[in-house]
């Protein structure tokens, strides 16, 4: 007997056992949407056994929502509430099924608030929960309207460098992103000192530069990063610089106008001698 309820579908018959569960599926397209099936299917039919059927019980993510990944793939009805979508990810991002995480992530970006996913992120660490990349990407990518927020400051600093560092980070302003890595520094020292490098030493306010040079001598991580002594050298250099030829402009425009003065003083005698020779 055919336990497969798929076995009048005759492109889903190949058999995924995961534990107890069994899932059919067209091993071709399985191949094309998911990078984990596609490796281990290739060594199975390269080995001496043939066949019809892969075992993937030692998968990471299993659950209700298992079934519902292998129903989005097959196209069929998938009852899904938002907060399914999280646990998906995981699924998605284990099979390494690129295009169902782009679905996924679409619609979590469109269907939730910044508050809502900064929200389920902390959640997940705290409980020591497993966290999708994609749910880093999605945080990342509304930085800048929850980078203010006590949640966001108070996530670990490993999380707060991931989501500053990650591509997809929506950043602040410039000058108030380069205040919030002073900040987390500041708090997480050496935890958050990779953040160093994402400020522009030679376009950052000087005294943000001033200020970052003073919190690396206090926590004693000056030499990890020598270039932020040799900028902000520099740039004095330059203020200096620019403050003497100031300086040396006002002093010129004063010698010009003495000289004027002169020249007229020395006019005038001129003209009084003229006069007394007339005399």
């Amino acid at each position: 007997m055919n336990t497969n309820p798929d076995a009048a579908n005759n492109n889903l018959k190949f058999e995924i056992i995961i534990d107890d569960q069994r899932e059919y599926v067209n091993e071709k397209m399985m191949m094309l949407q998911s990078g984990l099936f596609s490796r281990r299917y290739i060594e199975y039919q390269s080995g001496q056994q043939k066949g019809y059927s892969l075992n993937f019980s030692d998968i990471k993510n299993k659950g209700r929502n298992l079934k519902q990944y292998f129903n989005i793939f097959r196209g069929q009805p998938a009852n899904l509430e938002i907060s399914d979508l999280y646990s998906l990810l995981l699924i998605a991002e284990e099979w390494e099924s690129p295009e169902i995480v782009t679905q996924l992530k679409l619609f979590l970006q469109a269907n939730t608030s910044a508050q809502e996913l900064l929200a389920k992120f902390a959640f997940d660490i705290n409980a020591k929960l497993e966290v999708a990349q994609s749910l880093v990407d999605l945080v990342s990518s509304k930085c800048r309207d929850i980078y203010q927020s006590p949640t966001f400051l108070n996530l670990p600093p490993n999380y707060l460098c991931m989501i500053l560092s990650n591509p997809n980070c929506a950043l602040p302003r410039r000058d108030l992103f380069d205040k919030l890595i002073l900040q987390l520094i500041e708090k997480h020292e050496y935890k958050c000192a990779s953040l160093v490098n994402k400020i522009d030493f030679l376009s950052t306010e000087y005294e943000t530069l001033t200020e970052l040079n003073a919190l690396l001598n206090k926590i004693k991580l000056s030499e990890m990063y020598p270039n932020v002594k040799r900028v902000l050298f520099l740039r004095t250099c330059e203020i200096e610089k620019n403050k003497l030829e100031v300086k040396i402009s006002a002093l010129e425009k004063e010698n010009k106008a003495l000289k004027e003065k002169v020249n007229i003083s020395e006019s005038l005698v001129r003209q009084l001698h003229v006069l007394k020779s007339h005399q």
